[in-house]
C-alpha cells in the first residue's frame, strides 16, 4: 500500500508541470535497420493527449535535416503504441558504490545497515525487478573509483537479485565517485542493439574523481554516446548532494531527473520509469540519404504546434567520418547494397511444388531455410503463438503479418498493420507473385507457390 501511494505521489510530482500544455519528447533513436531498409525507428511519449486520444501514422510527421536547420518532409511507416510492451525493454541499473552510500539518508555516518543508503537502493531494485516482463532483459552495474559490471543484460531477473548481495563497502581507496566517466563505460558497453534501452543511474552525490585535472570525462562525452547507440537515461538523486551537471544527461536523451528523499519514494521512482516507457509510441519512417554520419530528426504532431529534436548517428557507411572506415565495413555494405538492388530490379522466382517463404535474413545466424504455407490463414510472428514462428528479431511482434489463401482463385494475400514491405514498396495488403520479396521488421522471406497456383491465376 506505501509504494502504491508513493508511485502515485511521483506520478502526481513528474506530470504536475505538464498539465498546462501538450509536450512530445523523442527518448530513443533506433538505427538497427537503416543499412538493409533504409528505416529509422523514433521513440517518443506525448503528455495530456485529449480525451485519451490514440495516434496513427496519420498523426505525426517525420522530418530530417543534415545541419539542424533546413528540414526535409519524410514518409511515415508505421506508429505504434505499446512496442515496447509487445518487444521488450533493456534495462541496466547502474548504482553509485562510493563510500557515502553507505551513511544514512540524512547524510551522518553509521553502522546499522538498515539506516545505510545502499540498503534502501539495494531494496528498491528488488521490489522493481519482479514487475520486469518476460521480454524484458535487465542487468547491473556499480561505480565508485571504478566502473565495474556486476551482471550484464540477461532475461532472467534472479540473476540480477543474486549479485545484489555482492555490492561491497569499498576500501578508502575506492571511495570516490567516477560519476561521468562510468557513465561513459555504461553507455559503450551497453549493447542490446535493435531494442528500446534505458540506463537509470542512481547516485547520492556530485562527481567526485581522484584528480579532477586528470579525469577528462563530461557529461557532454556521455551525451553524445548516449545519441550515437540510441540510449535513454534515467538520473535519480538519493542523498544530500547532487551533480548539478548529470541531470543533463537525462533531458539532453529523453529522460527524467528524479529527487528521492527517502526509502519510500525512491522505491516507486524504478516503476514510474518502466511506467513511462510503456506508454512510449514509435513512428517508424524512410530516413533521408544525407552525406555524413551525424543526422538531426524531428517528431511533430500535426496541427499542434508540438514537436521535439534529436540527432543520431547514421554510421561512416553513407558519408565521411573522422576516422578511416574498416575494410569489412565496405564489404558489407557493398553485399547490403547489390542485395538491395537485386531484390528492386529483379523478383526471386524458381520451381516449387508447394507454396511457401524462404527465408533469406533473420536473426544473426539464422541460415535461408524455407517455411510451408498450409490452409486458408497463415499469420507470421515473432513468437509460439503464430503459424510460422520467426526468432531473434526483437522488432517482429507476436503477430506481424498474415497471409491469406483464395482456393478459388489460388491466390495468397498478405496483410500487415504496420512496417511491412513488398518488393520495397510499403504496404497494408497485397496480393501475392511467386518472387515477392516481404520484410516483416527487417526479417525479409520470398514468397513463392507451385505451378498449378500460378495456373489458377492465369
Amino acid at each position: 500500500m506505501k509504494v502504491r501511494y508513493a508511485f502515485m505521489l511521483v506520478a502526481v510530482m513528474w506530470l504536475g508541470g505538464a498539465l498546462s500544455s501538450q509536450t512530445l519528447t523523442i527518448t530513443q533513436v533506433d538505427t538497427s535497420s537503416l543499412l538493409f531498409t533504409q528505416t529509422v525507428r523514433a521513440y517518443f511519449y506525448v503528455d495530456n493527449l485529449p480525451g485519451g486520444k490514440v495516434l496513427t501514422a496519420a498523426d505525426i510527421e517525420a522530418r530530417e535535416s543534415p545541419d539542424g536547420a533546413s528540414w526535409r518532409l519524410l514518409p511515415v511507416r508505421s506508429v505504434r503504441r505499446g512496442v515496447n510492451r509487445e518487444e521488450g525493454i533493456s534495462f541496466l541499473l547502474v548504482l553509485d558504490a562510493s563510500g557515502s552510500m553507505w551513511d544514512a539518508l540524512d547524510g551522518t555516518p553509521t553502522e546499522d545497515p538498515d539506516r545505510m543508503r545502499i540498503t534502501h537502493a539495494k531494496r528498491a531494485i528488488r521490489e522493481f525487478l519482479p514487475l520486469l516482463s518476460g521480454r524484458d532483459r535487465v542487468g547491473l552495474a556499480v561505480f565508485n573509483r571504478t566502473y565495474r559490471v556486476i551482471q550484464p543484460i540477461v532475461g532472467d531477473p534472479s540473476l540480477v537479485l543474486e549479485k545484489l548481495d555482492a555490492i561491497e563497502r569499498p576500501s578508502r581507496e575506492q571511495a570516490y565517485t567516477e560519476l561521468y566517466r562510468s557513465m561513459e563505460e555504461a553507455l559503450t558497453d551497453f549493447g542490446e542493439e535493435g531494442r528500446r534501452r534505458v540506463l537509470v543511474v542512481l547516485s547520492d552525490g556530485e562527481n567526485f574523481p581522484v584528480d579532477p585535472s586528470e579525469s577528462p570525462s563530461t557529461p557532454g562525452t556521455a551525451i553524445d554516446l548516449a545519441h550515437r547507440y540510441g540510449i535513454t537515461c534515467y538520473v535519480i538523486h538519493f542523498g544530500t548532494e547532487k551533480d548539478r551537471l548529470i541531470g543533463d544527461l537525462a533531458s539532453e536523451t529523453g529522460g527524467r531527473v528524479f529527487d528521492a528523499r527517502n526509502a519510500l519514494e525512491l522505491a516507486s521512482v524504478y516503476t514510474a520509469i518502466q511506467e513511462q516507457v510503456l506508454q512510449e509510441y514509435a513512428v517508424a519512417y524512410y530516413a533521408a540519404m544525407f552525406p555524413g554520419e551525424r543526422r538531426y530528426v524531428r517528431i511533430a504532431l500535426k496541427g499542434s504546434g508540438t514537436s521535439d529534436e534529436q540527432y543520431y548517428y547514421a554510421g561512416t557507411v553513407l558519408g565521411s567520418a573522422s576516422t578511416g572506415v574498416p575494410w569489412y565495413a565496405l564489404v558489407l555494405m557493398l553485399l547490403a547494397i547489390g542485395v538491395w538492388a537485386f531484390f528492386l530490379l529483379f523478383k526471386l522466382e524458381k520451381e516449387t511444388t508447394q507454396a511457401g517463404l524462404q527465408l533469406l535474413f533473420g536473426a544473426p545466424g539464422m541460415g535461408t531455410r524455407m517455411f510451408a504455407l498450409a490452409g486458408t490463414k497463415t499469420v507470421i510472428g515473432g513468437d509460439a503463438t503464430a503459424d510460422i514462428t520467426i526468432t531473434g528479431n526483437p522488432s517482429l511482434r507476436p503477430q506481424a503479418a498474415t497471409i491469406y489463401y483464395d482456393p478459388d482463385r489460388g491466390q495468397y494475400t498478405i496483410q500487415g498493420d504496420a512496417e511491412l514491405t513488398v518488393n520495397n514498396q510499403p504496404v497494408t495488403s497485397k496480393k501475392l507473385e511467386p518472387g515477392d520479396v516481404i520484410n516483416i521488421s527487417g526479417t525479409v522471406v520470398v514468397f513463392d507457390a507451385p505451378d498449378e497456383e500460378k495456373g489458377k491465376r492465369g
